[in-house]
């Protein structure tokens, strides 16, 4: 399942960023974090990815639904920008294990066009200390930092280093194209 959903995130950035002579960025987390929850303003709605209402030096950044994929793309590909950021994304939560490994990896994605059609996905890896209370597929909210960790091979990994995960009753659209 793991390389599955890896493959399927690393031919969605390829498909909606071209290729540019780098290689694309992965998601890959780990589940020892344990930070205490944080409280969030609501976000003025706008198109892809929105700063906290009515300030410019906000460290929230929201990856809105209508360009989730290329909100997703765009910290894949300058985590820097991203670091002294928290990021809020919402979709559905979906955890596997790896079978080398044994490690558990959690993940808020959204489903989106793939290579062979729908079958692609967007989002992101999170850390976070207790997902014990969420199911497969529970709608969630998730606010992170952007963390990068490097594999023994050299390849960097993006992930959110979670703050806060709810559960929402409301869901937004699971299917995305942006």
């Amino acid at each position: 399942m793991h390389k599955i959903l890896l493959l399927l995130v690393l031919i969605s950035c390829l498909i909606f960023c071209g290729c540019d002579g780098q290689a694309p960025s992965s998601t890959a987390g780990q589940n020892d974090s344990s930070q205490t929850a944080e409280p969030v303003s609501e976000l003025p709605e706008q198109d892809n990815v929105s700063k906290a209402a009515g300030s410019s030096g906000s460290d929230l950044v929201e990856i809105k639904e209508k360009m989730f994929i290329q909100g997703c793309n765009d910290v894949y590909l300058n985590p820097e920008n991203y670091a002294d950021k928290r990021i809020k994304i919402e979709g559905m939560f979906e955890s596997y294990r790896d079978d080398q490994t044994g490690k558990e990896y959690f993940s808020v994605i959204r489903n989106g066009p793939g290579c062979c059609g729908n079958d692609g996905v967007a989002g992101f890896n999170f850390a976070y200390g207790d997902t014990s209370g969420l199911k497969q597929n529970d709608w969630i909210e998730v606010i992170g930092k952007v963390k990068q960790t490097e594999d023994s091979s050299g390849i960097k990994w993006v992930f959110l280093d979670a703050i806060s995960v709810q559960v929402s009753k409301k869901r937004g659209a699971e299917f995305v194209e942006n």
